[in-house]
């Protein structure tokens, strides 16, 4: 059962016999097909433009009373921007990179029973294209919220959990979810 579709791959639900011999459902995160290279290209024209716009199509680059078109590029850094990206965008493309992330959001989080992160599949390692998870049962966010919209204490602690939770993954281990859709709220 597909459960979602992203950028870089797809979700799907599933069921394996884990080590005790149980049947346990799974989330299965499968890269898609030639996503890598895609994504290479993309950031190849991103590259080409951040180095031809600013030469070739200036009228481009907005400018204000305040600061000529050629200080807003000091200060953008379009090439700087473009790389900075690149470096982040091309970490999403290993999966065993959010293994390893869900790992520690896991100990990170393990003295606070109101939030839960999937785990890892003992027996079935990450790989780059393939991650398989715990499947985590649950309800969308907007479907708590209109499911409890009369219920403001029940509101109240969703939203006391979030910001708790947001703000230890800030101030307290300075590692973040950057990815808190619905889906993973």
């Amino acid at each position: 059962v597909i459960l979602g579709s992203g950028c870089i791959g797809q979700v799907y639900k599933g069921s394996i016999v884990n080590e005790e011999g149980h049947i346990q459902n799974v989330a299965i995160k499968v890269m898609h097909p030639n996503v890598r290279e895609q994504v290479h290209a993309d950031l190849q024209v991103l590259r080409l433009l951040s180095h031809i716009i600013p030469k070739y199509m200036p009228w481009l680059i907005p400018s204000t009373s305040a600061t000529s078109s050629k200080e807003f590029l000091r200060w953008i850094n379009p090439k700087g921007a473009v790389e900075e990206f690149s470096i982040m965008l091309e970490k999403q493309l290993d999966f065993r990179r959010e293994a390893n992330h869900l790992t520690r959001f896991n100990e990170n989080f393990e003295d606070d029973p109101s939030v839960m992160f999937p785990e890892i599949i003992m027996g079935f390692e990450a790989t780059s294209d393939v991650l398989i998870e715990t499947f985590c049962e649950g309800m969308p966010f907007g479907k708590f919220v209109e499911q409890y919209q009369h219920d403001s204490d029940k509101l109240a602690k969703m939203c006391c959990v979030g910001i708790r939770t947001f703000c230890r993954m800030t101030f307290d281990h300075n590692f973040i979810h950057a990815d808190l859709h619905p889906g993973n709220i």
